[in-house]
């Protein structure tokens, strides 16, 4: 599916956090599209997620220490394939959304 998807023009693709861990995936976005890393702390993860009943990754007794695995796992391979980083635990989605704009408009031949 991710190989259909990253053909299209035009489109804004949400993976899941999971698909970056797969070196075919990371290739695919890496090569065709502008691709964003939205990072975000892990306490501010955790005030988003704590009513979240449908995070299967999470549902354990420890889901702060859960989420510091999987962000020493995966940072590295979102940075190596991400085209911009941005925080988005700090600012509003609307700014969030302009700051993406902004670095994908300069990032345009």
């Amino acid at each position: 599916m991710l190989q259909q998807l990253t053909a299209m023009q035009g489109i804004v693709l949400a993976t899941g956090g999971g698909a970056i861990l797969r070196e075919e995936n990371r290739r695919m976005l890496s090569q065709n599209g502008f691709t964003v890393y939205l990072n975000c702390a892990i306490e501010k993860l955790l005030e988003r997620t704590r009513k979240d009943t449908q995070r299967p990754l999470l549902k354990t007794d420890n889901p702060k220490q859960r989420l510091e695995t999987l962000f020493a796992q995966r940072e590295p391979l979102y940075l190596a394939c991400a085209d911009f980083k941005i925080d988005t635990g700090i600012m509003p989605s609307r700014d969030v959304v302009e700051h993406i704009l902004t670095a994908f408009r300069d990032a345009q031949p």
